[in-house]
């Protein structure tokens, strides 16, 4: 680097240093790696993104009071995470009818519903264990036992 110091350079150099913004390049690189739909690629995101949808759901619960009704956490986060679902009762009892399409930050990452689908069920599996997780495509039916 020159060793000559000059107003120009410092005020390039200062503008340089506000207006450049290194950006977090993951997320394009996720994104790609999906749009390749490599089988194999693609059961190891689900399998990373179901992880982090379990780690999720175990730091909740960890904040929630014990006696708090664990179907109203699962609502909440639902709803906080631009999740769609509804809620009924049919002859077997009561269900949850949850979208595999997040609008929310992991929405940001990857548009893909297989990627989303795989940290709703890992958050479902620890938030409500036990129960049944049926995948119906589009979405999946949460069957409480």
């Amino acid at each position: 680097m020159p060793d000559t110091r000059s107003f120009a350079r410092d005020w390039q150099l200062l503008k340089l240093s506000r207006d450049w913004k290194p950006a977090d390049r993951s997320i394009e690189i996720l994104d790609g790696l999906v749009k390749d739909n490599d089988p194999l690629i693609i059961e190891k995101i689900e399998k990373i993104v179901n992880e982090i949808g379990k780690h999720d759901a175990e730091e909740i619960l960890q904040r929630m009071h014990p006696k708090m009704d664990i179907e109203a956490i699962l609502e909440g986060i639902l709803l906080v995470s631009g999740i769609a679902y509804e809620t009924f009762e049919d002859n077997d009892g009561k269900k949850i009818k949850i979208k595999k399409e997040m609008r929310s930050s992991l929405s940001k990452v990857v548009s893909d519903n297989r990627i989303s689908a795989a940290y709703i069920r890992g958050f479902i599996e620890i938030i409500i264990p036990g129960s049944e997780i049926r995948d119906r495509g589009d979405h999946f039916t949460l069957v409480r036992g």
